[in-house]
């Protein structure tokens, strides 16, 4: 019986086994008692008869037959929760692992669109830095017309206009 008594079974199992194991070396005590012709304490002649493979006592008997009874229906109850337990340790295992992959799949398409996102503004990015970067350096003013011939001129910002209108319009004024 103690092998089919797992570890974190109910421990009352375990008190009742230890006190059916007393009084199982109790009766082999009395029992040897009576076979050697003294007299047994607590057991009256009615209660136990001597047979030819030892004394058979019938109150003992009862008591652990209906105790032995006891102890096969807890642990029929234990091993009965016990499945019970792993189905649903099975069960919630399946369904946490399906969680999981659910929020991996997720996780991995918030990234995804996070890149994509950040892509797209890198990309924004680049195109305003380049854009700051071409408009450095213009800032000095352009004499348009003749500085030396004394006639009108008049200075202009470059980022105001373009070179091949400051160009053109150079060209024009010189011919």
């Amino acid at each position: 019986m103690e092998m089919l008594l797992e570890r974190g079974t109910n421990p009352l199992m375990w008190k009742r086994l230890a006190s059916l194991h007393k009084e199982r070396q109790d009766l082999l005590q009395t029992i040897d008692a009576l076979q050697e012709g003294s007299d047994a304490p607590g057991i009256d002649g009615d209660n136990y008869e001597v047979t030819s493979s030892g004394v058979y006592v019938h109150e003992e008997d009862a008591n652990i037959k209906a105790e032995k009874e006891e102890l096969i229906q807890a642990l029929v109850t234990e091993v009965s929760t016990s499945t019970r337990l792993k189905d649903l340790n099975k069960e919630l295992s399946r369904k946490l692992e399906v969680q999981t992959q659910r929020l991996e799949l997720l996780t991995a398409q918030s990234m995804a669109s996070e890149n994509t996102t950040a892509g797209e503004l890198t990309g924004f990015l680049s195109i305003r830095e380049s854009v700051a970067h071409a408009d450095e350096g213009d800032e000095s003013d352009a004499v348009i017309g003749d500085p030396v011939g004394g006639g009108e001129s008049f200075r202009m910002d470059n980022e105001a206009v373009s070179r091949w209108t400051l160009k053109t319009t150079a060209q024009q004024t010189l011919s």
